[in-house]
Order: C-alpha cells, then structure tokens, then sequence
C-alpha cells in the first residue's frame, strides 16, 4: 500500500486545511508513493518510538504532533529532532502527523473525549470563520448536574489517571462542560461566553 492511500483516508475525516495556521501537519519525511508495509502509531516521534518501529518494520509512523514546527536549517544530529528526521530519513521511515486538523475535525479529539466523560449535546466551542461545525474544542452538557468534585473522579476513572490539576473550583455543581485536547488556554474565553461550568 502506498503513504497516499493511508493519507487520503485520514485526510478525508481531518483535511490538512483545518489546522492551525501555526501547524506543521501531513507528510513530513517520505514521499507518497512510497511503499509502506506497516505502519506505528505514536503520540511524538522521538528516539524510542524510532527504536520501536526500526524493531517491528514499520516503514511508517503516524503522530499526533509534528516533530518539525519551525524550518530546519541543518541535519547534524545537534538536538533530538535534527536527530530523528535525519535517522527517519536515512532508515526510510516516513513521518506523518495529524495534528490541529484532528483537533478541529467534527468527531475529532475534542469530541472523542468529551463522549468519553458523557458530556452530550455537543457543539464547537471555537468555530472556524469558514464552518461552524469546525473547529477547536466542544461545549456540551452532563446528563445530569453533578458537584464539581464528583466529576473530577469522573475524570479521573475514565482517563485512568492517579492524579488531577486543578484551579479553584468555582461551581459547587456542573453541568455545561468544555473539553478541549489541546493545551486549552486560548479557549478560555470562549468557555466562559458559552456558560460552562467547567
């Protein structure tokens, strides 16, 4: 199977257009029509991820974040990212990230977590000047209102996590929520203009 076949199917439910202007997503290394045999899935490409794919013959790594944001002006090992384009490129491994696109895709990551924690009714919390059903982070609400603690071990059990982060809580109890997969901050605003509790 060619990179192009994978890439056109994830392209279709994230387009490269959606993502942020500041993104890096797509094919990275690698050229589309080049053969892949098996593919490793990662959330970063570092030294590891590398090791793991050279092990199972993977010619192919989808992440999540690009490994290359800003132009590369050399490719002498000199930090891990110079490090690992240029193994990926001498062991011909191509690299492809789907990022931003993802994050803004109607189903997306934000969508995907938010149905995790049983938040319903969803809409986009930031949508793009282009489509409203697009764009980063979704506004929904609880089935039922819960006290704010209460859906902090919510969070905690569904995401298998020891340990939350957490400002002041402000709302003894919750209803409308906002999810967001990304770091978050500049929706902040957004939250609060949609009502959301959390």
């Amino acid at each position: 199977m060619k990179i192009k076949q994978i890439t056109d199917v994830i392209e279709r439910f994230a387009p490269l257009a959606w993502q942020a202007p500041y993104d890096n997503a797509g094919l990275i290394v690698g050229r589309p029509d080049d053969e892949v045999h098996a593919a490793l899935l990662a959330v970063d490409v570092t030294d590891e991820v590398l090791d793991e794919a050279e092990r199972e013959g993977c010619d192919l790594v989808i992440t999540h974040h690009p490994i290359v944001f800003h132009a590369l002006k050399r490719f002498n090992s000199a930090d891990m990212v110079q490090r690992c384009v240029e193994r990926a490129i001498r062991r011909g491994i191509a690299l492809y990230a789907c990022h931003t696109n993802l994050d803004s895709a109607p189903g997306g990551m934000s969508w995907y977590l938010a149905g995790q924690l049983g938040v319903g009714n969803l809409r986009v919390l930031e949508p793009s000047d282009a489509d409203a059903k697009v764009g980063f982070g979704v506004v929904g609400e609880l089935p039922e209102p819960m006290a704010a603690a209460g859906f902090m071990r919510l969070l905690q059990k569904e995401l298998a996590v020891r340990a939350i982060r957490h400002s002041d809580i402000v709302r003894d109890e919750v209803r409308r929520v906002a999810v967001c997969t990304g770091a978050g901050a500049s929706l902040i605003g957004a939250a609060r203009a949609a009502g959301a509790d959390f």
